[in-house]
Formats: C-alpha cells, sequence, structure tokens
C-alpha cells in the first residue's frame, strides 16, 4: 500500500512538474516574431534601418545594414552624406511597428521616383490574402538569423 503511494505520489510531483515547465514556456515565448522567408525571396533590397515616429513610424528612415540589393541603395545616397536616408513611402500601413527602433525592411523601388515601397508577403500554396501583408520586423538576434537563414537559401549576394 505505501508503494503505491509513493508512485502516486511521484506521478503527481512529476506532472505538476511539467505542468509548470509548461507554462513558463508559453508565457515567455508567446507571440515571437517570425520573418517571413517568401518575403524576404522576393525582395530586391533588404536593409536594417532605423525608424522613428510616435503612433506610426516616419516615412523617412536611416540604413544601418544593408543585407541585399546593395547597389541599388548605395545609388539613392548623396555626395558627402553618412547614413543613406530612404524615403518609404507605404511604411505607415505595415504591421509590425512596436516603437522607434532598428527595424529589418524588405523594400522594392518605386519605378519613376526616388522612393520605396516595403514588399508585400506573395500568395503562396494554401496561403491567399485577401489583401496585400505588409510586414517589418524589429531588429533583433532571433529576426537578424532567421533573415541571413532566408538569404543563405535564396543564394542572395549584395
Amino acid at each position: 500500500m505505501t508503494w503505491k503511494r509513493i508512485r502516486l505520489a511521484v506521478a503527481v510531483v512529476l506532472f505538476v512538474s511539467w505542468s509548470i515547465w509548461l507554462g513558463v514556456q508559453a508565457f515567455t515565448t508567446a507571440n515571437p516574431v517570425v520573418v517571413s522567408r517568401p518575403q524576404i525571396f522576393v525582395a530586391p533590397v533588404v536593409v536594417e534601418a532605423t525608424l522613428t515616429g510616435t503612433d506610426t513610424p516616419s516615412h523617412l528612415v536611416k540604413v544601418v545594414t544593408v543585407y541585399r540589393g546593395k547597389a541599388l541603395i548605395e545609388s539613392q545616397g548623396k555626395p558627402g552624406q553618412e547614413a543613406i536616408e530612404l524615403e518609404v513611402r507605404n511604411l505607415a500601413e505595415a504591421k509590425g511597428w512596436t516603437g522607434p527602433g532598428d527595424y529589418l525592411l524588405a523594400l522594392q523601388p518605386v519605378a519613376g521616383t526616388s522612393g520605396w515601397n516595403v514588399v508585400a508577403v506573395p500568395p503562396s500554396p494554401g496561403y491567399q490574402p485577401s489583401e496585400p501583408e505588409l510586414l517589418i520586423y524589429p531588429a533583433t538576434q532571433s529576426t537578424r538569423l532567421q533573415l541571413q537563414e532566408a538569404l543563405r537559401l535564396s543564394g542572395a549576394t549584395q
């Protein structure tokens, strides 16, 4: 009889411990940011840029790092300019803004202008958005690693 109680107590302790561990994992990893690989695959330019603004991001961004499309970005620079500033026209409609800071942006040039647009996530088999989904990503260690992996898979070069 005592062995049955000991086994029951051990099982209860293990179950409670497992439940607590799962709860901690769910709480600390809730809502992770996942970089859309198809968006990165189709974007001619991928940059890390500093965004400013209060409620929505300002349409002028300062480029910190160019991951893809360096020639396109450098053609936008002005002589003597330290940091390249880009005008991203549809940035206010993009999802992912959490406040001022550094963000990863997948961009495409707007034809006939010096402006840029955030690239929409393209349709994929089983995913047909009803309207274009524009995503930007906070520049964290996790999102940078995901971006580098997507660029590696796409065979991207500067």
